[in-house]
């Protein structure tokens, strides 16, 4: 009789963890977000029913209609707009990356973190932020009307969008630079200044060829949301300039034309694929030109920095200065959401008697906690899974998408999904579909922790009899045990703050507090928005702060010494 051979139980054994650590996620993955975008593909090539939906007959109508001269006039003001606020991003940008990069290593944390911190907080609340600046009777005309001056238009028009996506996304430019820049250290730009070149020949000649990387990267995460944001469209822009995210809004809830609104959806994929193969292309031709250089010198890095100081304290008040207008305001006594009336905690009074906004905030609570314990748990497994059994940058990239990808696009995606499945929407439906994307960011954080963790403990802990879930649960688990809490108030923020993809696939009764503010603001502001802004702005501010604490592991590296 055959024997099988020896090898099998030992292939089998190294099977087991990657089933158990991986499996769970990515099913997730697949099923929550591979089909619900593939499922976009296939609606694209069917037509509209009668009464709205997919009517599963084949056609190739809905490609021809995107050059459609009204289709069309709509993706080129999509694309002019996002040009714009990338390029206006760009040149924020790079100087304030410069800046922090260059800047003693001491302070280099803090300034980053001065940068990410209004990132973190609410997207509606600050886009919010600008229409209490930009208004007619704003801050901005009333400086301006100090002067003798206005007031001017400044809101509802193709300038304010640009402000509000720039201002949105911002940080996501300056990351990728920053990260670039820092890598190199001193040496390169210390042979330019030996060979006596001027400023500008040395950033054109060494810096940005060596820094090409982290710009492309952060023009593709300002660029692709941009395209796909119908938020801030709509706010700032009063509806009267449409992008290519209201447009699949207005095709997927008022006309109910889901193919083309898929159409547009899968034009939006293929732009994002585009740009990333050409991210791909300029890593692999740029891989081993920006390691760090060896000479960590500190000679020159303070000449010439004034106008670095004073860019760089614009760009912090433009990050700031919206957030803090809307905490005074909401300490103001006049029925005015603008106008300062005077000191007064009324509207922080007035909020406790809003039974709609009260219910809305436990709906948001309950989902919140559901999304942190799945999202914790997967994105855990994830982290230790991709750490200890895989190394595949394929992998890693895939299951990484939903944080990049438009939020349009998935959450369009998911409510064709729930609709084919016949699962009714609710609380239940934007749990699942938040999970999709807060996994992935605790995943990230947790593999950045496990990043700090010395393996020979492990080993020691198996020379000692120590069964895999006896060292896991006595040595791994106390070692990552910060990251996984900040990966945890991470997933409880994004999901606090998420409106676009509850927006498409909440129910009448699960109306999350985002979408209740995203009413208040387009229907009507009152002063107790501003309330509202300054809660929503602390708590998100003090959870981050919390959650980046905690996921700092370099201070508390776990080392050992030799073993045996």
């Amino acid at each position: 009789m055959p024997q099988a051979p020896k090898h099998e139980p030992r292939r089998l054994r190294a099977w087991v963890p990657r089933f158990v650590l991986l499996g769970p996620g990515i099913t997730y993955w697949l099923f929550l977000f591979l089909i619900p975008v593939g499922l976009l593909l296939a609606y694209s090539f069917f037509t509209r029913g009668p009464f709205g939906g997919v009517e599963y007959e084949l056609t190739l109508e809905n490609y021809q209609r995107l050059v459609d001269p009204l289709y069309l006039r709509v993706l080129l003001t999509s694309l002019r707009i996002a040009l714009i606020s990338t390029g206006l991003a760009l040149l924020l940008g790079y100087p304030m990356a410069y800046f922090i990069a260059t800047a003693p290593r001491k302070r280099r944390l803090v300034l980053l973190m001065l940068v990410i911190l209004p990132f973190w907080t609410s997207f509606l609340i600050r886009t919010y932020s600008w229409i209490v600046l930009l208004s007619p009777t704003g801050l901005v005309n009333r400086l301006l009307g100090a002067f003798h001056v206005g007031p001017l238009s400044l809101l509802y028009n193709e300038g304010s969008i640009v402000v509000g996506l720039v201002y949105a996304y911002l940080p996501l430019m300056i990351l990728p630079i920053y990260s670039s820049i820092e890598r190199l250290g001193e040496g390169p730009r210390e042979a330019a200044q030996d060979l006596y070149a001027r400023p500008w020949s040395m950033f054109r000649r060494v810096l940005l060829p060596l820094t090409r990387p982290g710009v492309v990267a952060g023009c593709i995460f300002v660029f692709v949301p941009s395209m796909g944001n119908f938020i801030v469209p709509d706010l700032l822009g009063g509806g009267q300039t449409v992008m290519v995210g209201n447009l699949i809004q207005q095709q997927f809830l008022s006309a109910r034309d889901w193919p083309f609104g898929a159409t547009f959806a899968v034009a939006m994929i293929g732009i994002m694929l585009i740009l990333l193969a050409f991210q791909s292309v300029v890593l692999r031709r740029e891989q081993g030109t920006a390691e760090r250089s060896p000479t960590e010198s500190h000679a020159g890095r303070r000449r010439g920095r004034g106008w670095f100081h004073a860019h760089a304290g614009l760009v912090y008040a433009f990050l700031y200065l919206p957030i803090l207008v809307l905490v005074v305001l909401s300490f103001n006594a006049s029925g005015l959401p603008t106008a300062w009336g005077g000191f007064s905690l009324k509207w922080y009074g007035s909020l406790a008697g809003n039974a709609p906004l009260l219910a809305s905030v436990r709906t948001t609570l309950v989902v919140a906690v559901f999304v942190t314990v799945i999202s914790t748990v997967l994105g855990t497994l994830l982290a230790l899974g991709l750490h200890r059994t895989v190394r595949s940058r394929t992998l890693d990239s895939a299951l990484f998408v939903p944080a990049v990808i438009p939020d349009i696009v998935l959450a369009i995606g998911l409510l064709s999904f729930f609709n084919l499945v016949s699962v009714p929407l609710g609380v239940g439906t934007i749990v699942l579909a938040h999970v999709v994307f807060d996994m992935v960011f605790v995943a990230a954080i947790v593999r950045t922790r496990l990043g700090y963790f010395d393996v020979r403990i492990e080993e020691a802990a198996g020379d000692l009899y120590a069964g895999p879930l006896q060292t896991f649960v006595r040595v791994t688990l106390p070692v990552i045990a910060p990251g996984i809490v900040a990966g945890a108030l991470v997933a409880f923020t994004l999901s606090v703050d998420e409106f676009v993809i509850a927006f498409f696939n909440s129910g009448p009764t699960s109306i999350t507090f985002p979408i209740r503010v995203y009413s208040m603001i387009r229907f009507g502001v009152t002063p107790e928005i501003n309330a509202i802004a300054a809660i929503v702005l602390v708590v998100s501010l003090v959870l981050i702060l919390v959650a980046l604490r905690l996921s700092r592991g370099r201070g508390d590296r776990v080392a050992i010494g030799p073993l045996g």
